[in-house]
């Protein structure tokens, strides 16, 4: 089934709360990389006493929902001609063939 114009805001308005899961992943990485440099933050975190058990720990869930939201990114955001994968060519459309014109020189 081939999509219409009209349907590029829908897919784009319902791909933005998987886009947020994604961006928001990036910054709790920075979150829990520089929580993780004082000493007494990692004591009772998930993973144990260590910084690599508890990073394990956050970047295992982290990592899990990043490749959920871009997973639902790419199925949303498709695009609009399926018959043409990439969907940014610079290649003109091939005209019919009567209506060729000979440039002359």
């Amino acid at each position: 089934m081939a999509r219409t114009c009209s349907s590029v805001p829908a897919r784009a308005a319902a791909a933005l709360l998987p886009a947020a899961l994604f961006l928001y992943g990036f910054w709790r990485a920075g979150k829990q990389v520089i929580g993780g440099l004082d000493p007494n933050a990692t004591v009772n975190a998930w993973g144990g006493p260590t910084y690599i058990g508890a990073m394990a720990c956050h970047y295992l869930d982290l990592l899990v929902l990043m490749a959920l939201a871009a997973w639902l990114i790419d199925k949303l955001l498709l695009p609009a001609r399926p018959d043409r994968p990439a969907a940014l060519r610079s290649d003109p459309p091939a005209r019919a063939a009567g209506s060729s014109k000979i440039a002359a020189d």
